[in-house]
């Protein structure tokens, strides 16, 4: 009776684990759940700092004493806050120059968000057994011992590429309130905001007053790459023991106890690269210079993914040739 107690001690901590470990085991969040939250936090991040743009540049307007582009920036703003798809229908002659200048040079972002889920699970058992000899009137404890570890390990990784086109057309508000945006998870950050907010103010704010790129590159787009590591681990333990009165004749169990232990640890890693759409080549025409954005085969938030993980592997290898030795 009490090998089965003590069995089942073991069943009860160890009845959660997963032979293949997913996202879904602890956060409550399948992967494409997930992807769907990041997606609405990216769509909204994106309205968020359109609009807070769209007021800078009205209050600018205010402040120079421009009423009738304050009227059009206005009405602009209210227009998007109404419905975010009227980002991508903007009538540049209902908008002042600078607002349809703003939101234009925009809406060509290309977003990519590089994910990699890293998920481990161990579990190590212990036990010692301690006997009884009726004779000798003792009890005493031979090293009769046995562990068993084992580990469970799976890393998902994937590429989701975004433009705000496809973001305000595929999501809409409704879809988002859903799946639940505006909410941090402390414990496993991946499964709620994640900061996208900041990350595409930053990358706007950046964009149109620095030049943004690598260093000692050649990147005709102003691009932010941010690399966003979450790690979290999870770990108990019990200490299950039983104890025999000597009693009979003859060598018999006088005790078993053991040390059952299990963890989990997730380590998740979102890269999230934003670029602007590569621009054609200023052309002349009669009325002066126009310059138009193109399509392109090449993702700029992927390029930019890229250089920057070149950049990294070129600072390593560097650093190996410091530290061997000269020939």
């Amino acid at each position: 009776m009490r090998t089965i107690i003590l069995g089942s001690s073991a069943a009860v901590l160890l009845s959660g684990c997963a032979i293949h470990p997913v996202p879904e085991d602890v956060t409550g969040l399948n992967t494409a759940q997930i992807v769907r939250k990041i997606r609405c936090e990216a769509r909204q991040a994106y309205v968020d700092m359109t609009l807070s743009g769209l007021e800078h540049i009205m209050a600018r307007h205010e402040k120079q004493g421009m009423p009738d582009l304050v009227r059009k920036d206005r009405a602009l703003i209210e227009a998007i806050a109404n419905n975010h798809r009227h980002i991508l229908k903007l009538d540049p002659k209902k908008a002042s120059p600078a607002a349809a200048q703003f939101v234009e040079r925009f809406n060509g972002t290309q977003m990519a968000f590089d994910f990699t889920l890293n998920m481990s699970i161990t579990n190590d058992t212990t036990s010692k057994f301690g006997f009884t000899d009726a004779i000798y009137r003792g009890t005493f404890a031979p090293g009769v011992s046995a562990d068993l570890k084992r580990s469970r390990t799976n890393e998902r990784g994937f590429r989701i590429l975004d433009t705000p086109g496809s973001l305000l057309n595929a999501l809409t508000t409704a879809d988002c309130e859903k799946v639940g945006t505006g909410t941090e998870n402390h414990l496993y950050p991946i499964a709620g905001d994640i900061g996208l907010r900041e990350v595409f103010g930053t990358f706007m704010e950046l964009a149109q007053h620095w030049s943004l790129g690598v260093a000692g590159k050649s990147f005709d787009t102003p691009y932010l790459v941010d690399t966003l590591t979450f790690s979290t681990t999870v770990s108990g333990s019990l200490t299950p023991k039983v104890t025999l009165s000597p009693a009979g004749k003859g060598f018999a169990l006088a005790s078993a106890e053991g040390t059952l232990t299990a963890g989990r640890t997730d380590i998740h890693k979102v890269v999230v690269s934003l670029a602007e759409e590569k621009p054609a080549p200023a052309a002349s025409t009669g009325g002066g210079r126009t310059s138009k954005r193109v399509s392109s085969s090449e993702n700029m938030a992927v390029r930019a993914i890229n250089e920057r993980n070149d950049q990294k592997l070129g600072e390593s290898l560097r650093v190996l040739r410091d530290r061997l030795p000269l020939q």
